[in-house]
C-alpha cells in the first residue's frame, strides 16, 4: 500500500518559501513608498480583478447555490481549497487553505476586502458573514451565506 506523508509548519525551515518572502517584501515596499492609501488602492484593484473572474464564471440567472459553487471553484483555482456546504437552507463557503496567509498577516486589508467582495457580489440574494477566520484563531475561513427570503 502507498504511504502518504504530510509536512507540518515545523518543516518550513527546511524548504525555503521565496514566494512568501517576496510577497512580504513587496507589501512592505508598497507601504513605505505609497503609504496606506497606495496599499488600499492596490488591494482594491486586486479585488476588482477577482470580482470580474468570479462574475464571469456565473450566468446572471444562476441560482445562489450555483453561484457559490462557481465562486468556490474559482477560489480553489487560486489555492483556497474552497467548498460549499448546505445546512438548513443556508450555505457555508469554506476555505480550507489560505495561500496568502503570510501576506494577510502583514496586510489585514486583504481579508477585509475578501469579506466585502462576497457581501457585495451576493447582496441582492443573500447576506454573508464570516463565522470563522484563520487569522483570528480559526482552523480555516468560513462564510455563512443566508438567502434572502
Amino acid at each position: 500500500p502507498a504511504k502518504q506523508w504530510e509536512l507540518t509548519e515545523k518543516a518550513d525551515v527546511y524548504f525555503q518559501d521565496a514566494h512568501r518572502d517576496l510577497s512580504l517584501d513587496l507589501i512592505d515596499s508598497v507601504k513605505s513608498l505609497f503609504g496606506d492609501e497606495g496599499m488600499n488602492r492596490l488591494i482594491e484593484h486586486r479585488t476588482q480583478k477577482q470580482r470580474q473572474r468570479y462574475e464571469g464564471a456565473s450566468s446572471a440567472n444562476c441560482s445562489l447555490k450555483q453561484k457559490l459553487k462557481n465562486i468556490a471553484a474559482e477560489r480553489s483555482k487560486e489555492g483556497y481549497m474552497a467548498e460549499v456546504q448546505e445546512t438548513d437552507g443556508n450555505f457555508i463557503l469554506l476555505e480550507n487553505h489560505c495561500p496568502i496567509c503570510e501576506a494577510a498577516k502583514a496586510c489585514s486589508g486583504l481579508c477585509k476586502e475578501e469579506l466585502e467582495l462576497f457581501q457585495s457580489m451576493l447582496k441582492d440574494t443573500a447576506t454573508v458573514e464570516r463565522t470563522e477566520h484563520l487569522l483570528s484563531g480559526g482552523k480555516r475561513c468560513a462564510y455563512k451565506v443566508v438567502p434572502k427570503r
